[in-house]
């Protein structure tokens, strides 16, 4: 077991005497690999959650795996980001031509829906800018250490 350890420990020695240090540019591209990862799967929650309030704004939309391929289809082939508005460009042009179908809704239940999901919205966008705080990030980058510390004292 022992000579078993150390045979091991010297192969290790070994395999690092021949390992050599990554270049500045594998750096560079690992770095920018890594980084489009985390950039595309922050864009992927963001689309979902877009996505999700939406269809819960619209009750028109019937949903089904056929209808969300035909939505994304129509986004991605005119190259538009996930919205609120793109997706009801999409949907009003889809249902128009008769390629996906849609709820029949009461307008009124269609009104209420649409304040509700407006009124969400707006209470998302204030919390945000109230835990945002007084200064914008401009003048948060522009301040000096102490005073971002001294900021930080404060709020805790």
């Amino acid at each position: 077991m022992n000579t078993e350890h150390y045979t091991e420990s010297r192969r290790m020695v070994e395999l690092d005497k021949t390992r050599r240090e990554p270049t500045p540019e594998e750096i560079r591209q690992f770095l920018e690999n890594e980084s489009k990862g985390v950039e595309g799967r922050l864009k992927d929650e963001r689309d979902a959650q877009i996505s999700r309030e939406w269809i819960a704004g619209c009750p028109e939309y019937k949903p089904s795996p056929f209808a969300a391929k035909m939505m994304n289809e129509f986004l991605e082939s005119r190259g538009l980001d996930v919205t609120h508005e793109n997706l009801d460009a999409a949907f009003n042009h889809l249902t128009s031509r008769k390629l996906i179908e849609k709820n029949d809704v009461d307008s009124q239940v269609k009104t209420k829906v649409r304040q509700t999901e407006i009124q969400r919205r707006a209470n998302a966008i204030a919390e945000a800018n109230a835990a945002a705080g007084p200064y914008s990030e401009a003048e948060l980058y522009s301040m000096s250490m102490d005073d971002l510390k001294r900021l930080a004292w404060e709020r805790s």
